[in-house]
């Protein structure tokens, strides 16, 4: 891996994908971002700029100038050349290399309905740490996905419940290995209560045109998020920052309970 500059003279207990709030929150303002993810200690938000990856506090990241060179990056891309956004898998593959035992993020990747396998299934499988987040993301395929973690024997455990069901949406249930007790490693999904989801599958399968529309080589997901974003007139990234809190807030938690 490339070297990793920590900035700030920060002590991260948990690291963020700068990806999610650097594309995939539209209409949630900048100074919101600093002000909420800003009030949790010890979090950082993993991006690569001059040649590093950078971490350091969200208005830290926020600030750095960015242009359209920029470019999203996962762990196959993050020796491309180009500045940019780092995905999950890049995150988890930081932490892994600092030591730093969790990330937080929101959605994440899994198998889209073509069979394309997202870099962050690998990273997880890589990382000996635990990912919290809220779901795969709606426009995958749910249960492909949670096969491609038993198959890469990735532990997934859901918060309150042994079942998950969809992000944004309500999708079909399926099973995960368990309710979250004390593990260490692996995933941890904790979802967005049902009454707060969005309604209007008409929307879903929008997202999911965009998805295959798409080009192979191109991320879907700001994309989605930008339509999300206007047809719900900002309520998915309120929603989907709401889930980014709560997670960031429980893997603070957990890490605070582990101590000896």
């Amino acid at each position: 891996m490339m070297k990793v500059n920590v900035r700030q003279n920060l002590q991260p207990k948990v690291l963020l994908d700068s990806a999610f709030p650097g594309q995939g929150l539209p209409m949630i303002s900048k100074d919101e971002l600093i002000d909420k993810v800003g009030s949790f200690p010890h979090v950082g938000v993993v991006w690569l700029a001059a040649g590093e990856i950078q971490v350091s506090t969200i208005a830290d990241f926020l600030a750095c100038p960015k242009d359209q060179s920029w470019r999203r990056l996962d762990s196959a891309k993050v020796d491309s050349g180009y500045n940019g956004y780092c995905t999950g898998s890049v995150t988890m593959d930081v932490a892994r290399e600092l030591g730093v035992g969790f990330v937080a993020t929101a959605g994440i990747g899994g198998l889209d309905w073509k069979g394309k396998v997202c870099s962050d299934i690998p990273s997880l499988a890589d990382y000996p740490g635990l990912l919290v987040a809220t779901a795969p993301k709606d426009i995958l395929d749910l249960r492909a996905t949670i096969a491609a973690w038993r198959k890469f024997k990735v532990p997934v455990y859901g918060w309150k419940t042994d079942r998950a069901d969809g992000f944004l949406f309500s999708l079909q249930p399926e099973t995960l290995d368990g309710v979250y007790k004390n593990e260490k490693r692996g995933l941890l999904l904790c979802p967005i209560k049902h009454e707060l989801r969005l309604k209007d599958q008409n929307i879903l399968e929008a997202c999911r045109k965009i998805g295959f529309e798409t080009p192979a080589e191109q991320s879907p997901h700001p994309l989605v998020n930008a339509y999300l974003a206007e047809v719900t007139d900002g309520l998915a990234s309120r929603l989907q920052l709401d889930a980014l809190l709560h997670n960031i807030a429980t893997a603070l938690q957990i890490e605070e309970e582990m101590q000896p």
